[in-house]
C-alpha cells in the first residue's frame, strides 16, 4: 500500500538562512528557490522525499520557517486572503501550513524532530484534517510532555529516547539518523587532507544543561594544537548583537499582546523613557556576560559552517571530534557520527553502550572515555597515516553500507506500512 507523506522541517539555526542569503542564486518561484536551498545540503536535505518517491510513495518536503519560500508557495497555490492581513509571523506561517495540508492532503504528517508550534495547534490539525492517518515525529532530542500530545508515533534517534517515550505510553520505534550519500557528489574528494581535528556544533554554555558536558570537555581541549572548533553559538551571537534592539522590541511586543488592554494602557501611561532605557541597559549587561566559549576564547572558537562548506572541511581533515549532548546518556547516535564517517573523516567519539550496533569500536571509529584517553589515542595514530586511512575507509564503508538515507527510508517505509 503506497501513501502520501508530507515531511515538515523546521530549521533550528537561523544562521543557516543568513549563510544561504549570502551565497544564494536569485530564484523567482517556489520550486527554484526550494531547489537552490536543498542543493546546499544545509540540513535535512530533500533526499528523504527522493527516496520515498523511488519506492513508490508520494512525498513532499516543507521547510516550515523559511519565510520567503513559504510566501512564494502561498502566492502560487493559495487564495486565502486572511494570510495577507496576519502580522504575527508565527501565526502567518501556521496559516500557510494549514493551506499546504489542504492542498497536498497527506496520509502521513511527518515532522523532522517535532511540530514547530503548540500542541493545541497540532490537535486542531488532527481534528480537522481527517484524511491524515498518522502524525509522526522523528525525534532528535527529548521533548516535554506537552510537545508530544496528539502524536501517534515517535521515531526515537537513540534507544534511550525510544524507551523514554514508551514509558509515557506513546508508540515509539528506534530509527537512527543517517547520511545523505548524494553529498559525496557535491564535494571534492581529491583535496589533500590536513592532519587536524575538527569539531562542528554547539559548544554549550555555563547556562546550558543539555550541553554542559560538551562545554566542559571542549574547554579542557581548547589549548591543544591542531584542534579547530566551529561554534553554532558564535555565529548566532553575532547576529543577535547586531540586531539586539530589534529582537528585544519584538520579544516585548509578543509578550505584551497577551496582557489585558487595561494593563497595556497603564504601562503606556506610566513607563517613562528612563525606565525603558534602564531595562535595555540591564538586558545589554546580561547579553555581554561571558557564558559561551567563543566569548572566553575568541581566537580559538570559529563561526560555524553549514552544508557543503561544512562537509568539505570535514572531508579535508583527518579527524572529526564528536561529543554527544547530556540527554544522550549512555547512548550514541547523533547526526555528526554519520556525516563525518560518510565523507571519510576518522571519527573520534565517546564510547557508549550501543556503539557496537553502529560501528566497530577502534576499527571503524576511534573511541574515548576521557580527555586523557582521547589525547593518548590521538598521539598514537596521528602520524601514522596508514592507520588513519584504514579507520577512515572502514568507517565510511560501514556508513555507506548501513547508515544512508536509502537504508533508513526503507526502514521507515516498512514501519509506516505496518502501522497504517
Amino acid at each position: 500500500m503506497n501513501y502520501k507523506i508530507l515531511r515538515v522541517v523546521n530549521v533550528n539555526f537561523e544562521t543557516i538562512f543568513d549563510t544561504f542569503y549570502k551565497n544564494r542564486i536569485n530564484s523567482d518561484n517556489f520550486l527554484s528557490l526550494k531547489k537552490s536551498f536543498f542543493n546546499q545540503s544545509y540540513v535535512w536535505c530533500n533526499s528523504f522525499a527522493e527516496r520515498m518517491v523511488e519506492i513508490g510513495n508520494e512525498a513532499i518536503d516543507i521547510i516550515y520557517n523559511f519565510e520567503e519560500l513559504q510566501n512564494m508557495w502561498r502566492l502560487e497555490h493559495s487564495s486565502n486572503q486572511k494570510i495577507d492581513f496576519e502580522k504575527d509571523l508565527n501565526e502567518k506561517l501556521y496559516l500557510i501550513f494549514l493551506e499546504q495540508i489542504k492542498f497536498y492532503k497527506p496520509d502521513i504528517l511527518y515532522f523532522q524532530h517535532c511540530a514547530p508550534f503548540t500542541s493545541d495547534k497540532l490537535k486542531y490539525i488532527k481534528d480537522n484534517f481527517l484524511f491524515i492517518k498518522k502524525i509522526i515525529f522523528h525525534n532528535g532530542f527529548l521533548l516535554n510532555d506537552d510537545q508530544i500530545k496528539n502524536v501517534d508515533i515517535i521515531l526515537g534517534c537513540l534507544p534511550v529516547y525510544k524507551s523514554h517515550y514508551e514509558n509515557l505510553g506513546i508508540k515509539s520505534f528506534l530509527i537512527y539518523h543517517y547520511f545523505d550519500e548524494n553529498i559525496l557528489n557535491k564535494i571534492s574528494l581529491k583535496n589533500k587532507k590536513k592532519n587536524n581535528v575538527i569539531f562542528f556544533g554547539k559548544t554549550g554554555s555555563i547556562k546550558n544543561d543539555n550541553h554542559s558536558l560538551r562545554h566542559n570537555f571542549i574547554k579542557e581541549l581548547i589549548s591543544q594544537d591542531s584542534f579547530y572548533f566551529f561554534s553554532v553559538e558564535k555565529h548566532r551571537s553575532s547576529l543577535i548583537k547586531k540586531n539586539f534592539k530589534k529582537i528585544l522590541r519584538n520579544l516585548i511586543i509578543n509578550k505584551l499582546k497577551y496582557l489585558p488592554d487595561k494593563i497595556i494602557y497603564f504601562l503606556f501611561d506610566n513607563l517613562n523613557n528612563n525606565k525603558i532605557k534602564s531595562i535595555l541597559e540591564d538586558a545589554k549587561k546580561n547579553l555581554t556576560k561571558k557564558t559561551f566559549l567563543h566569548e572566553q576564547f575568541p581566537y580559538r572558537i570559529n563561526k560555524s559552517l553549514y552544508g557543503i562548506e561544512m562537509f568539505q572541511l570535514l572531508r579535508d581533515n583527518n579527524f572529526a571530534l564528536n561529543i554527544h549532548s547530556d540527554q544522550s546518556d549512555i547512548n550514541c547516535g547523533n547526526l555528526r557520527m554519520f556525516e563525518a564517517t560518510g565523507v571519510g573523516s576518522c571519527l573520534l567519539t565517546e564510547y557508549k553502550t550501543n556503539l557496537i550496533d553502529l560501528f566497530d569500536p577502534d576499527e571503524e571509529v576511534v573511541t574515548y572515555k576521557s580527555k586523557d584517553e582521547l589525547l593518548s589515542k590521538l598521539k598514537e595514530i596521528k602520524n601514522n597515516y596508514k592507520i588513519i586511512e584504514e579507520i577512515s575507509q572502514k568507517g565510511q564503508k560501514r556508513t555507506l553500507n548501513n547508515h544512508t538515507t536509502s537504508i533508513r527510508i526503507n526502514e521507515i517505509d516498512k514501519l509506516i506500512q505496518r502501522e497504517l
